[in-house]
């Protein structure tokens, strides 16, 4: 079997629940490649339609990508010359993308050869022929910054979904190390033990400009001692007495849709069965136009209210308010919980045009 470079894979990896698997984003993950003829040569990118890794044991054990192969674009052309390169790669004579429209790689063999790397005997088929190849493939998990609360277990919870995680303090807050993080979320109550979160509000929001996921779970009042509290890109404003104490209260899908319930893991109504203590805490209220608000629920005899989970996009990241009872329920093991929080951290990033 020969060992045979095809292209070069950028991809990004979002968690799922079910036996540590890592699906692949395919908003922000591409292929580029390059074709070499006598005379020069041709480069261009491919999409993916879906893949993912799957570990067990904290080990990579399988794996298979599928390439839709009606994306393929060339990136060294344009005009005429580049509809002509594409309309030939796509014909019968080379890739048959009318008839073949997909691309699958699908993992044989793995052997570990460094921390993060492997060797991967796989078989890949283009054009409905499968042939053998084999590549190094090395694997960077994604990393989550956290800024610690009032006692709560979300570090734990962040490290078992794989995530590479890396506790923040105030002197972490520039803005050119915060970019080195795919989602930065902040403990319960952070924003009402700590002034500088306030102070380096501006910060924060400029990493989520940039493409940066923050999830901040509840506030228990408004105020850092005696200021304002200045959270987020939006305004809101959070009430202590308004909560969902009934751990098993009905819970409304608003937006049954929204990637926040389907990306990488389908989020259902049995995702909340189970849940201990209380459904959801210090809700938000007096809400700006520009967050979404997914879910309701409320007590037996109360209004509903849907305070529990907001979601604005802000540049092309995502901010998160999540009042919603997850530092009690990951503790406690609840499989739903894990599941919303990895979805809630691998949001899907905005396309700013």
């Amino acid at each position: 079997m020969k060992k045979t470079t095809i292209l070069l894979l950028f991809i990004c990896f979002t968690l799922s629940i079910s036996a540590q698997i890592r699906k692949i984003n395919i908003t922000k993950s591409t292929i580029v490649w390059t074709g070499k003829k006598i005379t020069g040569e041709h480069s261009g990118s491919l999409q993916f339609k879906e893949g993912s890794l799957t570990y067990t044991k904290k080990k990579l054990s399988k794996g298979s990508f599928t390439v839709d192969m009606t994306t393929l674009n060339n990136t060294d052309q344009s005009g005429k010359d580049k509809a002509q390169l594409e309309g030939h790669l796509k014909s019968s004579d080379f890739f048959g993308t009318e008839e073949f429209k997909e691309a699958t790689l699908v993992f044989k063999a793995i052997k570990p050869i460094a921390k993060g790397t492997y060797s991967i005997e796989a078989d890949l088929t283009i054009k409905g022929k499968t042939n053998p190849v084999i590549f190094d493939l090395k694997i960077k998990g994604n990393k989550v910054g956290y800024i610690d609360g009032a006692g709560d277990k979300l570090p734990e919870a962040i490290i078992e979904l794989g995530y590479e995680l890396t506790i923040l303090k105030e002197a972490d807050f520039v803005l050119e190390k915060l970019k080195s993080f795919d989602a930065i979320v902040v403990g319960v109550r952070a924003y009402n033990m700590y002034a500088y979160l306030s102070d380096k509000n501006e910060v924060l929001n400029k990493y989520i400009e940039q493409g940066g996921n923050v999830i901040v779970q509840y506030l228990k009042s408004n105020q850092v001692g005696v200021n304002k509290i200045n959270v987020g890109p939006y305004a809101f404003t959070v009430n202590s007495g308004r909560r969902v104490s009934q751990e098993d209260a009905p819970v409304q899908f608003l937006l049954p849709n929204h990637p926040v319930f389907n990306f990488p893991n389908k989020i259902q109504g049995t995702d909340f069965d189970n849940w201990v203590q209380e459904r959801s805490t210090y809700q938000a209220e007096n809400i700006d136009a520009h967050f979404t608000m997914p879910i309701s629920m409320n007590d037996k005899g109360e209004t509903p209210s849907n305070g529990s989970l907001l979601i604005a996009p802000y540049g092309k990241g995502n901010f998160v308010y999540v009042s919603l009872a997850l530092f009690r329920q990951l503790p406690a093991g609840n499989g739903g919980a894990y599941k919303l929080l990895a979805n809630l951290i691998s949001l899907p990033k905005q396309v700013i045009k």
